[in-house]
């Protein structure tokens, strides 16, 4: 196996690993019975397929990872029920943390996270009660107050009322004009939001996905009209043919998602993003499809409700004599294709198959990265000018969480084996029918590329992640 990571020097890779979720029965399709809980948490893995991933640091189903921008600090979601916990680790050398810090996200079941462009404020996405937690950052990147929730407006879109009777937010993509992109899946939404001063977010725009999609996560495309505009501008064969679909529809502060009309300040013009409308391909985890679209320029959107404390009470003085109804959110219209041709029962958890990370090699027009969990397989999609299937392939893990492209290889965690894939690459996708190679990672769930030379910097691959 030619690919060796980044084995110079201080860099390699940051893993997520974590226990299968609690509500998972048990029985053959249970992962890791027989790791005891405090095997999992912050693992290092060298890149080197000759050497086995190392625990760094204890943590309690660990989910999602981030960068500082420019400081050596990683950033972590955990916890599954109401209690959700951040964690924050000062990385000291390779593989190696010192000082670190817990703190709760504000909310249930954190499931993402990401830096603002500024460096200012670490972004956490509370899954289940569909609050996004802005937590204050020091000039070192440690946390330096409580955090400041944002709950997200609306009802849930409940065109599948188990997933869907709220928003869910799933994912924060980091916009290079500094404003925030969500995934909510619970609402059919991909929201887009700016940051004011005081840590509230308020909205700028709202796009609705297919009614069912259940959206989760997106990476940013090159526009084929606005030609500068990049896959991973975020601080992210034969094909079968798509059609196009108009979409129907503790100490914390917390504000509603559309704030007061006194607060509620809609950034236009360029602040907006208006000059360069967002090119997106998105994973739908319910409807197991990838939508292709652009984000036009939204209308204006007015507040949704009033301001909330962290008791749930409404302040008056937040709250208009007369709220302003809410502009509908934009109707995109979507390209829309199968997550997978493959056909029956899936293989992992369920008899159904559920869409989850996609992914696109940064500042590039190349191919998206699409993961099946369920099927095990990662199909590849040309997105542009025609988005179709160019192939699709088996992960050779159970449950492909997440996926990390570098140069010439794509790095996939598989959850439920409890292992790390390379499927290599070359300029049009997948290079070939080879079988992965494998390397043993109990509950790998996350992947974050780690550059010692940047002090903490993304890499652009790892962009889409935030």
């Amino acid at each position: 196996m030619a690919f060796r990571g980044d084995t110079d020097a201080g860099s390699g890779y940051w893993i997520a690993t974590r226990p299968a979720p609690s509500w998972l029965p048990t029985g053959p399709q249970r992962p890791h019975p027989g790791q005891p809980a405090g095997s999992f948490g912050l693992t290092w893995w060298d890149g080197d397929p000759a050497l086995a991933p190392r625990l760094v640091a204890v943590a309690d189903r660990l989910s999602a990872l981030a960068a500082h921008p420019t400081l050596p600090v990683v950033y972590g979601t955990a916890g599954e029920g109401d209690d959700g916990t951040v964690h924050c680790w000062r990385v000291t050398g390779r593989g190696r943390v010192g000082e670190s810090m817990t703190l709760p996200s504000g909310g249930a079941e954190p499931c993402h996270l990401a830096v603002a462009a500024d460096g200012h404020w670490l972004l956490v996405a509370n899954y289940t009660s569909g609050t996004v937690a802005a937590i204050p950052l020091d000039e070192t990147g440690w946390p330096s107050g409580d955090p400041v929730l944002t709950l997200l407006g609306g009802a849930g879109s409940n065109a599948e009322p188990a997933r869907q009777k709220a928003p869910h937010p799933h994912q924060l993509t980091t916009l290079s004009d500094g404003q925030l992109l969500i995934t909510d899946l619970g609402a059919d939404l991909l929201r887009r939001m700016r940051i004011d001063p005081s840590g509230r977010l308020l909205p700028t725009g709202r796009w609705a996905t297919p009614p069912g999609a259940g959206p989760r996560h997106l990476v940013l495309l090159p526009d084929p009209q606005h030609p500068s505009t990049a896959v991973g501008v975020p601080a992210g064969a034969a094909g079968t043919a798509g059609t196009t679909d108009a979409a129907g529809t503790t100490g914390t502060s917390v504000t509603t998602a559309a704030d007061a009309a006194a607060h509620a300040v809609v950034a236009t013009g360029a602040e907006a993003g208006a000059a360069n409308p967002l090119r997106v391909a998105v994973s739908a985890e319910l409807s197991g499809e990838l939508l292709v679209g652009t984000l036009d320029e939204a209308p204006a959107q007015l507040p949704e409700a009033g301001s909330q404390d962290s008791a749930g009470a409404t302040d008056p003085a937040d709250v208009p004599a007369r709220p302003a109804r809410p502009a509908r959110p934009a109707r995109p219209a979507w390209v829309r294709l199968p997550g997978s041709e493959r056909t029956g029962a899936a293989l992992s958890r369920s008899e159904r198959n559920y869409p989850g990370d996609i992914a696109g090699a940064a500042g590039t027009p190349g191919p998206v990265y699409f993961a099946n969990r369920g099927h095990d397989t990662i199909s590849v999609f040309a997105a542009d000018p025609a988005p179709r299937l160019l192939a699709e392939v088996s992960s050779g893990v159970r449950w492909p969480q997440h996926l990390c492209p570098q140069p010439g290889v794509l790095l996939v965690a598989g959850w439920d084996s409890g292992q790390l894939s390379m499927l290599m690459l070359d300029d049009d996708g997948l290079s070939g029918p080879q079988p992965p190679a494998l390397v043993e990672c109990p509950g790998a769930a996350w992947l974050l590329p780690w550059h010692a030379d940047r002090g903490g910097r993304p890499s652009p691959t790892e962009q889409r992640d935030r």
